[in-house]
């Protein structure tokens, strides 16, 4: 499952599996903030602030990359 940050599964998903009684898994309690690690991955100081600005960004560092490449 992917979300945009971690606020859809803290203030949706776990309240009703509370209320509803259901245990979730460990694996929900599991984030990796892909916009840390896209802005890692090209080392990049600044962090995208949207899912659209990660895809830019990476579809430009791979543009880098095939013409480096060529």
């Amino acid at each position: 499952m992917m979300t945009d940050g971690q606020l859809p599964i803290r203030q949706c998903l776990h309240p009703e599996a509370w209320r509803k009684q259901l245990d979730l898994p460990n694996y929900y309690n599991a984030f990796h903030d892909l916009r840390k690690e896209v802005a890692a991955l090209l080392d990049r100081d600044e962090i995208p602030g949207s899912v659209s600005e990660m895809i830019e960004c990476i579809l430009f560092a791979n543009h880098i990359l095939q013409t480096k490449i060529k």
